[in-house]
């Protein structure tokens, strides 16, 4: 006979466990380490953190770090490294980036999604995740794309305020928190999915405003985030719920990507999407509009013309004036429309564009990878890529995963001088040079993708 209060024991401990085990921050007596005080640079330069301030040392010296905006990054709390060789440096002042070859702190590039407050301690994971905590907030940041996920009491956080993150070896997050430390384990269960794959490709059509309401249902750990990107685009621009937003005219290939709270990404659909023009540009009107317009300038011109001249001079003159004041129509439409970029729509956006102090200038820079480890710099002739198309051709290297990285490599070593060494990989990274108040900083890139042939 089983006693009945053994019996509410067992069963107390069982629903216990199982609450225990499906707890996301669970508490643990294991203390929180402090952050690592030196970092390796390279083989002769050391990054010091020492009371709040962060030093480069080599065998003969030290010297302070500087840092591109005004004011600089205040008291340093911590630092963390990636395996491409990029320090993410947690401050008073916010979140900063520098590298082996761009010894100097700068902002980092960051969108929406990223925990508020002040940054207390960070830390990188092996799947390159920037995991961090600011005094109020704690979150994941993807350093690649700016973009990250602040946890929110729904998903079990514990309350602030948060003084330190780092990793237990096994796997898990250790976080400091107003009632103790907590583990939390990060990539359980599935990836996000769609829960309706029959709506994952289709052809629509938005309205003019660029919008378009989708019939697509994720499903994944926490609350699951939406995210566009069209084709030859380099950005995951978030979404508002289900709808596409921000299609200029015109036809697009669009990818939806579904992100779980752990920065988990899976593509889990690709729509065909026609924008229509609006009723001015409409191929049935415009042409009746633009010949109604060269029409009176024609017209205008004719008479304009010296009537001494002979009719056959005045027809050329008016015909001629007429051209050069339609092309240059064309041009200041060209400026007002984003998406007219064919001829004759040319575009003055080389023109028209104003940087100012702190503004950051992208290049994406191309670096190949030799058997021996060296880099050399990519030359665009070499890739078959032109600069004018340089990133719209690059993003797709970006998101098409390995294939897309193995082609891209294959077409490389196909255009290289006969007699140069074979590559073996590549290095695609965003170049950042920072417009500071003493002119042009060259400062840590983002490393996009890191190929190597197996």
């Amino acid at each position: 006979m089983v006693c009945p209060l053994r019996a509410v024991r067992a069963s107390l401990g069982l629903w216990l466990g199982v609450g225990l085990l499906a707890q996301d921050f669970v508490p643990v007596r294991a203390a929180v380490p402090a952050a690592r005080p030196v970092l390796v640079l390279s083989a002769e330069v050391r990054l010091a953190l020492t009371a709040g301030q962060l030093r480069l040392v080599t065998a003969g010296a030290q010297r302070p770090v500087g840092c591109t905006v005004a004011g600089g990054a205040g008291t340093v709390h911590a630092m963390a490294q990636n395996r491409f060789g990029t320090v993410f440096v947690a401050a008073e002042n916010g979140l900063f980036v520098l590298d082996a070859a761009h010894p100097v702190l700068d902002p980092m590039d960051l969108r929406d999604g990223v925990p508020p407050g002040t940054p207390q301690s960070l830390l990188v994971d092996d799947r390159d995740r920037l995991w961090l905590c600011t005094d109020q907030a704690f979150g994941v940041v993807d350093a690649r794309f700016g973009f990250g996920r602040t946890f929110a009491e729904t998903d079990g956080l514990p309350a602030a305020p948060f003084a330190r993150i780092a990793s237990d070896g096994a796997g898990r997050i250790l976080l400091a928190a107003r009632d103790g430390t907590f583990a939390y384990t990060p990539d359980v269960g599935p990836e996000p999915a769609t829960a309706n794959p029959g709506a994952a490709t289709a052809r629509l059509v938005a309205s003019p405003a660029g919008e378009v309401a989708l019939d697509l249902v994720v499903h994944g750990r926490g609350t699951v985030s939406l995210r566009q990107r069209r084709q030859h685009d380099h950005q995951l621009r978030a979404m508002d719920g289900a709808t596409l937003r921000g299609l200029r005219p015109g036809e697009h290939t669009v990818e939806v990507h579904a992100v779980d709270r752990d920065l988990r990404r899976r593509v889990v659909a690709t729509y065909d999407v026609r924008v229509p023009l609006g009723p001015v540009l409409d191929l049935r009107v415009l042409p009746v509009i633009a010949l109604a317009v060269a029409g009176l300038l024609f017209g205008f011109a004719f008479r304009a013309a010296r009537a001494a001249t002979s009719p056959v001079r005045r027809v050329v003159m008016a015909a001629g004036g007429s051209a050069l004041v339609f092309v240059c129509g064309l041009q200041v439409l060209a400026a007002c429309l984003g998406h007219g970029r064919s001829w004759p729509f040319v575009g003055f956006s080389m023109y028209t564009e104003t940087w100012h102090r702190d503004s950051v200038l992208y290049k994406p820079r191309l670096q190949g990878l030799l058997a021996d480890g060296s880099l050399v710099l990519g030359a665009e002739a070499e890739t078959g890529l032109l600069q004018d198309g340089y990133w719209q051709m690059l993003a797709e290297v970006v998101f098409g995963g390995g294939p897309a990285q193995r082609e891209f490599l294959a077409r490389w070593n196909a255009g290289r001088h006969a007699g140069l060494p074979r590559l073996t990989g590549f290095r695609l990274v965003d170049g950042r040079i920072r417009l500071s108040a003493d002119g042009p900083v060259d400062t840590a890139p983002t490393v996009l993708v890191v190929y190597e042939e197996r």
